[in-house]
């Protein structure tokens, strides 16, 4: 009958309502974090570009870089994407 339709898509209509509100927090939350995050994304950016040769061949001299300098490396080497 009309009323039990009507029932059905006023259920429907709570459980898709709950759910935008979630995807609403969770897009906030994304959107709070990206801001967070992207300045250090900026800074990272910005420093890579300011990287000479020389200062590859640097590291690359290096029989034992420090545990720091692997990092900093592997972190270069994402941002540029070199596997």
């Amino acid at each position: 009958t009309a009323d039990q339709y009507r029932a059905t898509v006023q259920e429907e209509e709570d459980i898709c309502t709950l759910a935008a509100a979630d995807a609403r927090e969770l897009k906030e939350s994304c959107e709070k974090d990206l801001a967070r995050a992207m300045p250090a994304l900026n800074a990272a950016t910005a420093a890579l570009k300011a990287l000479k040769k020389e200062d590859i061949v640097e590291v690359k001299s290096m029989k034992a870089p420090p545990e720091g300098v692997k990092i900093t490396m592997e972190a270069v080497c994402i941002l540029r994407g070199v596997k």
